[in-house]
């Protein structure tokens, strides 16, 4: 890959993904705070923001019959939390709630959407930043997935 190709790789620090997000989005902005046990989103609720996690630890969460809640993820800062906003129906497809004290930024997805829509070419270097965070995240749940199947009594 060539030199200047580089710079379009994702940068992978949280300050760059918010100095971008909040530069690219100023005006689509909100500043939240929640407290331990608030929830944040609700499965099959409308899908219209987005947040990046500043501090604070948040349980993403799922219901499994039988057995209420299950936590199937938990997201700490320089986390993005809702990417349901991006692909329809656009409702939430999990649960989330705040383990402990959390700051975060929330991001109105109609505001953002229009944003990419005006301006392709740096939407497309925010998607690619947003890809590796979904990426990173899959690579995780994939380690965790073999971690348990390697216990198992089929081994």
């Amino acid at each position: 890959m060539s030199s200047e190709n580089q710079d379009l790789l994702p940068d992978e620090s949280f300050a760059d993904l918010e100095e971008q997000l909040t530069n690219f989005c100023s005006d689509c902005i909100q500043d939240v705070f929640f407290e331990p046990n608030d929830l944040i989103m609700r499965e099959g609720a409308p899908a219209d923001r987005f947040y990046l996690i500043k501090q604070g630890l948040v349980a993403v969460e799922t219901h499994v019959p039988g057995r209420g809640p299950v936590r199937v993820e938990t997201l700490g800062p320089g986390d993005l939390l809702g990417f349901s906003w991006l692909f329809p129906p656009r409702h939430w497809s999990t649960d989330a709630r705040a383990v402990e004290p959390t700051d975060a930024r929330a991001f109105d997805a109609k505001c953002v959407t229009e944003r990419f829509l005006a301006d392709p070419a740096a939407a497309c270097a925010l998607t690619l930043r947003m890809l590796k965070q979904m990426y990173d995240r899959l690579e995780r749940a994939r380690m965790q997935r073999l971690d348990v199947f390697s216990s198992g009594p089929w081994r």
